[in-house]
């Protein structure tokens, strides 16, 4: 099971980079888009990924690796979500949410490959193939619109 100082040093990652970006919002050192969607979603994405695969890697597929992951899935969508909503950064809004996506399908690869021992079932090739060619696609055809 997970030990308590590893849960200590990841609360207290998360508590730190939280509370170092509201200090410097208070005391308005930086209100940028880049650096709000930086010390709101990456930093937290970061270490929640980091503990969801160290976990899974080392653990196994237990609840908290489980709850981890999804934690880590659900805050890869956020940066995306954040430039879309509140700064109106359509086309970047938009890679961040893919980005999201594959880094969720990625996630629930290793968790498919660790619960069936090491092994994914064949389905998942197709499936990889598929959305590798819709993004190459969708690659093609925004060069061809924008300039």
């Amino acid at each position: 099971m997970v030990n308590a100082p590893q849960i200590v040093s990841f609360v207290l990652g998360i508590v730190l980079n939280y509370a170092f970006g509201v200090l410097s919002y208070a005391l308005d050192w930086n209100k940028s888009p880049a650096y709000t969607v930086l010390w709101t979603v990456v930093n937290p994405l970061l270490v929640t990924t980091y503990a969801a695969i160290n976990l899974i890697q080392d653990k196994g597929i237990i609840l908290p690796s489980i709850i981890i992951s999804v934690v880590s899935m659900l805050l890869s969508f956020g940066p995306g979500i954040i430039l879309l909503a509140w700064f109106n950064a359509i086309v970047i809004g938009v890679v961040l949410i893919v980005v999201g996506f594959y880094y969720s399908y990625f996630l629930a690869t290793i968790i498919i490959y660790k619960k069936m021992n090491n092994s994914v079932p064949f389905v998942i090739y197709p499936i990889t193939a598929f959305i590798i060619i819709c993004t190459c696609f969708a690659v093609m055809v925004y060069s061809f619109v924008d300039d």
